[in-house]
């Protein structure tokens, strides 16, 4: 008999990969979370992904518990990359129904050659051997039966009574009983070649007599039937209508099974098929009240901002996340990313306001410290009204009080009445109505005007010594004073307690005077270790940076954070992902391999070439890393992960195994540093991007 092509099985459920498998064709080893009620004999179909753009067909050839080898990309399919989760299920395809209706089509049977001889219709047989036939009937009637010794018999009703010659068969030839109707062709006998009486109820064989001997107008009494036996199937015409009532069922088919076939009108496992599908089945359908569902069930995906208890598919719920997210920027879209930009600050709103408190209002306030301006000028000040008021070079021009004592030139500017008395040696002035002069020297004054100006002739010039003295024109010089340099007079502009002036190289010296107006108030002066620097390293305490701009990388004294701003740098690298690849953890912490990996290979995370991870880590410390791996048609993946050179086993959610082909694949590490020796826990993930 010809060997089965396929096996099937009718109790196969439904189960999933627990290990990923690429696209490679020698790729043909499988491993399943389960293999309930698959078929027991090989081989068998396989269906991965159904219903989707990754679907493969496979054929089982041998299995050792849920571990399976399996031609792939078979009717049709192509081999494809398939993830650990990836569906599986058995079944049929289009080749199981094309060979179905091609064997229909056949006119030979299964391991046989040559035309088949029928049952009916007519055929020539040739070179055939006839073992003990049984001849009906013959198209030839000189044909020669000589070798009866051959074996085989001649049909009842082949030879009639045309022809055997009137007596020729002697009642000696033929034994009692041996005559049956089945032997008398009909309408041989007539009814004139049977006396009287000359039948009786031994003369005719048991069963001899059938159904059709019977006229059908006969009418036999129901006494004469003997019923010792039941009337079995043979007995009762294919077009009887017996009612079903009649019909006393078996001890495992009761009176009411029987009435669930009222109304079928077409195959009974059709109509079973069509009710099934619109019917509960415990083992195809769940239950309303909590399913425990299996495979990948999928539900209409809800209107976005839905408030209903509509079950959310996972498409409803990435929409939700992107509009939570909507355009804020990449390094604060997620809650850990808000969380290290607040600090990590469970009461960063107390911390705020805490830190407001100490600074100075808008509106005023008492400063606590002193405040050294540098080579800036403090503007915008109004009029002193109190003796500890700061007052504004248009105020000290316009509002000068007299001095106890003058140095240098002395102006009209100003309001003073009266200059006291001065004397001594020195380069001081005395003003007096009545001076006491001592021992003074007294030059003469020849010239009768300067630059143009007249001399009063009550007023004269003195100098103490030959150096000729010449005042500078006092044209557009209102409000200055005049200077010298020892040699060169000129005019020099006053600061005035009022308007505004620019002050170059000057030191301001406040003391404990107090500095006024709508911009700020300064109680004690400050100095110049009270301010921030623009160069220089400087420690700042319980300070707030509004929307600080941060350059070069952060640093204390346990660790190095990685990261330019609040932007991560990511080093992306135009090559293939082969051999061992060393993650330079100062470059960069996201590489990116853009080209297509060539083989598996091994990540070493590192500080720099000079420098270890470790060193860097205290007990204690994390960091995450992402290593983006390009693959093209072959699948790769980084197969052993190292830190400064030693290797370390991940902590995965799933085992990873292998990569996904024409993808870029997302591996994420959590370096936890967990001891000094040193010791770590990573926990590493796997994610396809296409």
């Amino acid at each position: 008999m010809p060997s089965i092509t396929r096996y099937y099985s009718s109790t196969a459920a439904k189960t999933t990969l627990s290990s990923a498998v690429d696209s490679s064709t020698t790729s043909t080893s499988f491993s399943l979370t389960a293999a309930t009620g698959l078929p027991s004999q090989y081989p068998f179909t396989l269906i991965l992904e159904k219903d989707t753009a990754n679907e493969e067909i496979i054929e089982v050839t041998t299995k050792v518990g849920t571990t399976f080898t399996a031609t792939r990309a078979v009717d049709g399919t192509s081999a494809k990359s398939h993830s650990i989760g990836a569906a599986v299920e058995h079944g049929v395809s289009a080749r199981d129904f094309a060979e179905s209706r091609s064997h229909e089509a056949a006119t030979s049977a299964h391991g046989v050659t040559g035309t088949i001889v029928g049952t009916g219709g007519t055929q020539t047989l040739s070179d055939k051997t006839l073992t003990t036939p049984t001849i009906a009937s013959f198209t030839n009637a000189t044909h020669d039966h000589s070798n009866a010794a051959g074996g085989g018999t001649l049909g009842s009703g082949v030879i009639t009574s045309t022809m055997i010659a009137d007596g020729t068969i002697a009642t000696g030839d033929i034994a009692d009983s041996a005559i049956t109707s089945a032997k008398i062709a009909d309408g041989t006998i007539a009814t004139g070649d049977i006396a009287d009486g000359a039948i009786t109820s031994a003369k005719i064989a048991d069963g001899t007599i059938v159904n059709a001997d019977v006229n059908s107008s006969a009418q036999v009494a129901y006494g004469k039937l003997n019923l010792t036996n039941s009337i079995v199937n043979a007995d009762i015409n294919a077009a009887a209508a017996i009612d079903w009532t009649k019909i006393s069922p078996s001890s495992t088919v009761s009176t009411t099974e029987i009435g669930y076939l009222a109304g079928v009108t077409s195959a009974i496992q059709t109509q079973i098929d069509s009710k099934l599908a619109i019917s509960t089945a415990a083992s195809t359908y769940a239950p309303l009240a909590s399913p425990a569902l299996t495979g990948t069930p999928t539900a209409p995906t809800a209107a976005a901002n839905t408030n209903t208890t509509q079950i959310a598919t996972t498409a409803y719920v990435q929409t939700e996340i992107t509009d939570l997210i909507a355009s804020a920027p990449g390094a604060l879209d997620t809650l850990n990313e808000l969380a290290a930009a607040l600090g990590n600050d469970a009461s960063f709103s107390t911390t705020v306001t805490n830190s407001l408190a100490a600074k100075l209002s808008l509106s005023g306030g008492t400063m606590t410290g002193a405040i050294a301006m540098g080579t800036s000028k403090i503007t915008g000040l109004g009029t002193p009204t109190a003796n500890a008021d700061a007052a504004t070079k248009n105020y000290v021009d316009t509002v000068l009080v007299s001095p106890s004592n003058l140095t240098g030139p002395i102006t009209s500017v100003g309001s003073a009445t009266s200059i006291a008395s001065q004397t001594g040696t020195g380069t001081k002035f005395v003003v007096d109505t009545s001076p006491t002069l001592v021992t003074p020297i007294l030059g003469v004054a020849t010239a009768t005007s300067v630059n143009g100006t007249s001399i009063p002739s009550n007023k004269t010039l003195v100098a103490t010594d030959s150096t000729q003295y010449v005042v500078p024109s006092q044209s557009g010089n209102s409000g200055k004073f005049l200077t010298t340099d020892g040699t060169t007079s000129s005019w020099d502009t006053a600061v005035t307690p009022a308007g505004s002036q620019t002050l170059t190289n000057k030191t301001i010296t406040f003391g404990n005077n107090t500095i006024s107006g709508t911009t700020a108030q300064f109680n004690t002066a400050l100095t110049d270790g009270d301010f921030v620097t623009l160069a220089g390293s400087e420690t700042l305490t319980n300070k707030t940076l509004t929307s600080p701009t941060i350059n070069g990388a952060f640093t204390n004294s346990v660790n190095e954070i990685i990261t330019r701003g609040f932007e991560e740098n990511v080093n992306v690298v135009a090559s293939a992902a082969t051999g061992t690849i060393n993650f330079d953890v100062a470059t960069a912490s996201i590489w990116y391999y853009t080209s297509n990996a060539t083989a598996n290979h091994t990540l070493n995370f590192r500080y720099n070439s000079s420098t270890t991870l470790s060193s860097k880590l205290a007990v204690g410390d994390a960091i995450t890393l992402v290593w983006l791996n390009t693959n093209g048609s072959t699948a790769y993946y980084p197969n052993t992960i190292q830190i400064d050179g030693t290797t370390v086993t991940p902590k995965v959610p799933a085992a990873i195994t292998a990569g996904n082909a024409s993808s870029v694949d997302t591996y994420s590490f959590t370096i936890i540093k967990t001891a000094s020796t040193p010791t770590y826990t990573v926990l590493e993930t796997q994610t396809k991007f296409a």
